[in-house]
Formats: C-alpha cells, sequence, structure tokens
C-alpha cells in the first residue's frame, strides 16, 4: 500500500512544510494543512471577498458599490493573465449578453442597476462553461431568498412585535443571491 494511503502518510501530509515563494508557483501553505494556495486560488480569495462586502452592501443599504465591480473584473484579467483557463472572448460575450438582458429588466423595474452590473462581471468570471450552472444557481439562491423575505416580512416580524413599514420601499437584496451563485462558481474554478 502506498504511503499516502496510510494513516502515516495522510499525517505526514498534512505536518509538511509549507512551500515558500522562492519556489516560484506557491505560496506558503493554506491554514498549514499542506493545501498549497497558488496565485490563482490567491485571486479566487480575494475575489471571494469582494462578493461578500458587495453582498452584505446589498443587504444593508440595497447598493452594490461600483468599486466592488470594477474589482472584481480587475481581478477576472489577473486571473486570465496567471494563465487560467479562459476563453476571453466567449466569456466578455456572455457578461454582455447577460448586461443586455438586465438592461432590459431594469428598464421595466425588474431589477437594480448595481444587480445587474454585479451579475455582468460575475457571468463574465463564469465563462462560457460555468454561465448556465451560475445562473441557475442564482435563480435557485435568489427564490430561496425571495421566499424567506416574503416570510419574514409578512409572518416573522409581525409575530416578533416588528412591523415592517409600508412607506418604505423594501426590496429584495438580489446581490445576495448572485454571491451565493458566485461562491459556488469560485468553489467550481479552485478544482
Amino acid at each position: 500500500m502506498p504511503a499516502e494511503m496510510t494513516m502515516g502518510g495522510a499525517i505526514q501530509a498534512l505536518s509538511a512544510q509549507p512551500v515558500t515563494l522562492t519556489d516560484g508557483q506557491y505560496f506558503p501553505a493554506l491554514a498549514s494543512f499542506g493545501l498549497p494556495l497558488t496565485v490563482q486560488a490567491t485571486i479566487l480569495l480575494a475575489a471571494a471577498g469582494i462578493v461578500t462586502w458587495a453582498a452584505i452592501s446589498d443587504l444593508r443599504t440595497n447598493i452594490i458599490p461600483n468599486s466592488a465591480n470594477v474589482g472584481l473584473f480587475v481581478l477576472w484579467t489577473a486571473w486570465v493573465i496567471s494563465g487560467a483557463d479562459a476563453a476571453v472572448w466567449y466569456s466578455l460575450g456572455i457578461g454582455a449578453a447577460a448586461f443586455l438582458v438586465g438592461a432590459v429588466l431594469f428598464h421595466f423595474g425588474q431589477m437594480g442597476g448595481g444587480d445587474v452590473k454585479f451579475l455582468t462581471v460575475l457571468c463574465i468570471w463564469a465563462g462560457p462553461a460555468e454561465a448556465l450552472p451560475f445562473l441557475l444557481h442564482v435563480a435557485f439562491a435568489g427564490g430561496v431568498l425571495t421566499l424567506a423575505w416574503i416570510v419574514n416580512g409578512h409572518f416573522v416580524a409581525p409575530a416578533l412585535g416588528r412591523f415592517i413599514h409600508t412607506d418604505a420601499k423594501r426590496v429584495v437584496p438580489y446581490g445576495v443571491a448572485i454571491a451565493a451563485g458566485a461562491y459556488l462558481l469560485y468553489a467550481r474554478l479552485w478544482i
């Protein structure tokens, strides 16, 4: 039986010394578990951080900052330059198509402008291979979020003695659902 398959091999793998920057291709090991943190993995973690910031901003203020979208596009450019397998022109085309559909939905008041831009840049990240799964995950997360939002507004909040003001326009922070799809996208890109 190979050493990697035995308990000693697993313990040895977990206690392996982190690879240093001088080796050229890895940063120090992630959380000392022996998982190398490559440049591409670092870009994905940074992108996930920006997605988290945008989702929290949308949840608190109903605004997704433009700087989050610009940051995600810059990180996608770094992702491509780092040698990731990305069909650049197809990805940009998918982003353009997502923007056009989103612009129509925005025109009819069905989607916020920040959500359109956020979805556009993440469709560019998804590219042709991951666009459909990404959009399906966003749609599913959006349905769950909307249902939870309605249940909270009509049943939970009044039962707890908190009433939602009807004069304020309360919209579902769809950036949270887009972020959920983005996390799954980045997990698939990590592999």
